[in-house]
C-alpha cells in the first residue's frame, strides 16, 4: 500500500498595492505598483510600502543617469583617463 503524504512548501510572495486616484490611467497604475513592489523587495521582507512621491523622484534621476551614460558611451563625452600610481 502506497501512502501519500502532503509536503508543504513554503513560496516567498510580493505584491504591491498603490493607492490611487480615481481616472489613473492603467500604465500608470503598473508603474506606480511595479515600484512600491521594488521599494518593498529592497526594505526587506513582511513588509508593506505605500508609493510616494519620494519613490517617483528616485525613479526618475535613476532613469535620467541610466540614459546619459548609455547616450554618452562611444562618444567623446564619456572617456577614461588612466594615471599610474
Amino acid at each position: 500500500m502506497t501512502s501519500t503524504a502532503a509536503k508543504s512548501i513554503p513560496v516567498p510572495v510580493s505584491a504591491s498595492l498603490p493607492a490611487i486616484n480615481a481616472g489613473e490611467v492603467p500604465r500608470k497604475l503598473v508603474l506606480i505598483a511595479d515600484v512600491a513592489m521594488y521599494e518593498a523587495k529592497r526594505a526587506g521582507r513582511a513588509c508593506s510600502i505605500v508609493f510616494n512621491e519620494a519613490m517617483h523622484t528616485r525613479l526618475a534621476r535613476h532613469v535620467t543617469v541610466e540614459n546619459s551614460l548609455r547616450r554618452a558611451i562611444g562618444t567623446p563625452e564619456l572617456y577614461l583617463v588612466y594615471q599610474p600610481s
